[in-house]
This record gives structure tokens, C-alpha cells and sequence, in this order.
């Protein structure tokens, strides 16, 4: 070997060595920051009245290539101190960690941390029932980036009902200083036991989960949420195949955003097929405080016009439950508009705001006769005086002229605008509407 390789290789030994040691001082302080970043936030955050999640580092001791820190979390609710938990990490320092290498581990970083949950009072059973299996609890490989950003891989070991190890794997990624986290999960099956507080035997299969939420705690945050699963069987009875349910929300000047939708490709009880489901709803303009605050009975009349001045609407569906026997929809929309300058109690309010609505609904008896039908030959009952019921007060409202019956679907059509009322292809005035209705269901 020339001795010009030598000493290249030389440098590049000396430029590794002083990298890592500058690296380990440097983690040592973003370690300390992050802790106190992450308490600052953990107080911002809504927790429940009288909830306060305190992150202790305990101890920090810096070796030449790595490091290791003893972190405490103590949890104290309604004044009163829970037991907390200890949870150990061995940090080696970047920008190429030595743990991380020899995984293949290329991505320069700040330091790679291996966490492990220590065994307290809270966790003493789950300990000894994960150790005599040969596992761990709890574990995480956290990559420490720079500027306060960092991936977190965890795994928890559960047992299933046969006793066997069941992983939950959990990605967790973070900019602390954009206020941004996303956290990712799966699992493969999940048992949940018929028990005192639980009526009901549950089994979940491949279920995946996703929670991002962008620019916490500041003006604008934005929170994602996205759920799957194959299939969630309740009592082994029930079962809902190809779950799906996806929610966002998007705050701004105080006023909420919210949409929500799910998707049930296929429900099952028994062994009949009740066909699918799907639903979606839309919100816009919502103070949440005032709504908050109406919806407790703690609102005064400045917070119900906070409520209605925004120009709040709404949007249902289509909401659909359909089969091969057929279907059943509902769709809704409603707006919400009332001057700024509009004054006085919920009453007075009410009659100065402008809204617009629509409703519409649909429902096929066919589907009715073969739900009951199916749902009585699960529980061995017969389904003739449930259909009787069900046509006898179609035909009242019918009567009534409240639904529109053709013999095979009912329906409702109904329009609000400008103070006018179309129900069913009737037009009359919103008071006169509000009479009829109240006549007729009395």
C-alpha cells in the first residue's frame, strides 16, 4: 500500500474521529433543547382540565462515540401525580452512527438513538409477560435530524388471545421547530377481550392508521387523518370488510373546516350479505368556540352571532347503505347567513338570519324487507309483523303528506329558500311550512 493511501486513509480516520466528537457535543445540546421544545408544546396542547405530561431528563452522560440519557415522564392528573415511566436511549453520534452503518444506514444525521421502556410499577405485568416470551415491551431507533427534525420507528409487543407476540409497529415523524408531526401505525391483528367495561369480543385484521397534523399550536394548523383495516369482527358475528375513513381539518382566523368520509365495502352478519355503506360530511365557516359554547348551554349573545355571522355551512352526504335488494340515500346541505351588525338573544338571531337548505332522501323497501329479514333469521325471528309495521306508517305519512311512497320507495324532497319552502313539489312560505309540519306530526 503507497503511503500516499495511507495517509488519505489517515485523514479520513482524523476527519470521522473529530466529525463524531464535534457531533456528540452537538447532540448532547439539541438533546437538552428538544426536551424543553417538546414540554413546551406538551403545555400547549388540549389535554383534558387538570392533565400535564412533564418530559425529565434525567441523566446525560457523553462518552467519545456515544451517549446515554435516562428520560423520565411523569404524567399528573387532576393535581395528583400518576406513577410515571422511565425510558432509556444509547445515542451514537453522527454523522455516520456506527449502529446505523452496519444496518446500512448511509443518510448522514446528527445522532441514532436506540430506545428502550424501562420496567416501573405501571408497566411491571406487561414486563413480565413480554420478557418470559422473549421479548421487549416497548422499543424505539430514533434518527436524530438537524434543525430539530427527527424519525422515530417504535415497536410495542401486545399478546393475542393464543398468547403469542402481536408487534404494533408505529413510524413517528417531526419538525419541531415548523410544528409539524406525522404519525404512522399498523398492525396485523388486534384482539380485544369481552370483559366488565367491554361488552363486546373484538378482532381487527391489518389495520393501518395515519395522523398528520401541520403547523400545531400555531394560526393555521391543519390536522389529516386516515384509517383502514381488512376486517373488524365484532363477537365473531358482525363483520365489516375494507374499512376506510378519512378526516381532515384546516383552522384559519379562528374558523374550522372539517371534512369526513368512510367507505364499508362489505358488511356481513352471519353469513348474509348486507351489502356496502359509504357517507361523507363538510363543514366551513365553524367557530368552535361559540359552537362550543352553545352546545353547553354557556353561550351568550355575542357567541351565538359569532356563531352565525361567519356564514357556517354544512354538507351531508350522499350517505348511502345499498345491496342487491336496494338502497337507502341521504343527502343535505345547509347555509348559514346573518348580518354583522345583527344584535340580540337566540331567539331574536334565529329570525334574522337567512338560511338556505336542502334534503333529500330516498329509501327502498325492498332493502328494509331483506335487512329485517336477514337480521330476523340470525335471531330466528320472522320478519312479517316488522314489514307490517313499516308499511302501515309509511302510508300515515303518506296520509300526512309528509313522504312521497310510490310502493317501492319512500322519499323526501325539501328545498328552503329566500324563506320559501318546496317540500315535495309544494311550494309555500316558511311560517306557513313550519305550521303544516307541526300540525301534522302532532
Amino acid at each position: 500500500m503507497s503511503k500516499k493511501i495511507i495517509v488519505a486513509l489517515g485523514l479520513v480516520a482524523m476527519s470521522y474521529i473529530g466529525a463524531t466528537w464535534f457531533f456528540g457535543v452537538k447532540t448532547e445540546e439539541t438533546y437538552g433543547k428538544t426536551i424543553e421544545q417538546m414540554n413546551e408544546q406538551l403545555a400547549g396542547l388540549a389535554l383534558p382540565e387538570g392533565t400535564k405530561v412533564t418530559i425529565v431528563l434525567d441523566s446525560y452522560t457523553r462518552h467519545f462515540f456515544s451517549s446515554d440519557a435516562l428520560l423520565k415522564v411523569n404524567i399528573t392528573t387532576q393535581g395528583s401525580e400518576a406513577p410515571g415511566f422511565e425510558y432509556k436511549e444509547h445515542i451514537s453520534h453522527g454523522p455516520l452512527p456506527v449502529s446505523g452503518l452496519i444496518r446500512g444506514e448511509l443518510m448522514p444525521v446528527l445522532a441514532r438513538a436506540q430506545g428502550v421502556l424501562a420496567e416501573s410499577q405501571v408497566s411491571q405485568q406487561w414486563f413480565e409477560e413480554i420478557e418470559a416470551k422473549g421479548g421487549l415491551p416497548l422499543t424505539s431507533v430514533t434518527r436524530i435530524g438537524f434543525n430539530a427534525r427527527g424519525k422515530s420507528q417504535i415497536k410495542v409487543l401486545m399478546l393475542n388471545e393464543l398468547a403469542e407476540l402481536t408487534p404494533i409497529d408505529i413510524e413517528l415523524n417531526y419538525d419541531l421547530l415548523a410544528h409539524n408531526l406525522e404519525i404512522k401505525g399498523y398492525i396485523a391483528q388486534l384482539h380485544l377481550a369481552k370483559k366488565m367495561a367491554r361488552q363486546y369480543e373484538t378482532d381487527i385484521k391489518n389495520m393501518a392508521w395515519q395522523l398528520q397534523i401541520t403547523g400545531y399550536g400555531g394560526e393555521t394548523p391543519k390536522t389529516t387523518l386516515a384509517i383502514k383495516f381488512d376486517q373488524l369482527a365484532v363477537d365473531k358475528k358482525l363483520m365489516l370488510n375494507n374499512f376506510e375513513f378519512n378526516a381532515s381539518e384546516q383552522v384559519k382566523e379562528g374558523l374550522s373546516s372539517f371534512k369526513a368520509s368512510h367507505k364499508i365495502e362489505k358488511i356481513l352478519l352471519g353469513e348474509a350479505d348486507l351489502g356496502t355503506s359509504y357517507s361523507s360530511l363538510k363543514a366551513d365557516n365553524l367557530n368552535i368556540t361559540a359552537l362550543t359554547k352553545i352546545a353547553t348551554d354557556q353561550a351568550e349573545q355575542r357567541d351565538v352571532a359569532a356563531f352565525l355571522v361567519p356564514k357556517p355551512s354544512f354538507s351531508v352526504g350522499p350517505n348511502v347503505w345499498e345491496s342487491s335488494s336496494g338502497r337507502f340515500v341521504l343527502e343535505a346541505d345547509a347555509n348559514f347567513i346573518l348580518d354583522k351588525k345583527a344584535k340580540g338573544d337566540l331567539i331574536t338571531l334565529l329570525g334574522k338570519f337567512t338560511p338556505k337548505a336542502h334534503l333529500k332522501l330516498s329509501l327502498s323497501r325492498d332493502l328494509v324487507e331483506d335487512l329485517l329479514k336477514k337480521q330476523n333469521e340470525f335471531h330466528q325471528y320472522s320478519a312479517v309483523v316488522d314489514m307490517s309495521f313499516f308499511d302501515d306508517y309509511v302510508a300515515k305519512l303518506q296520509e300526512d303528506e309528509l313522504v312521497v311512497w310510490d310502493g317501492k320507495t319512500v322519499s323526501v324532497d325539501f328545498a328552503l329558500d329566500n324563506e320559501q319552502v318546496t317540500y315535495n313539489k309544494e311550494t309555500m312560505g316558511f311560517e306557513d311550512f313550519i305550521i303544516s309540519l307541526y300540525t301534522k306530526l302532532r
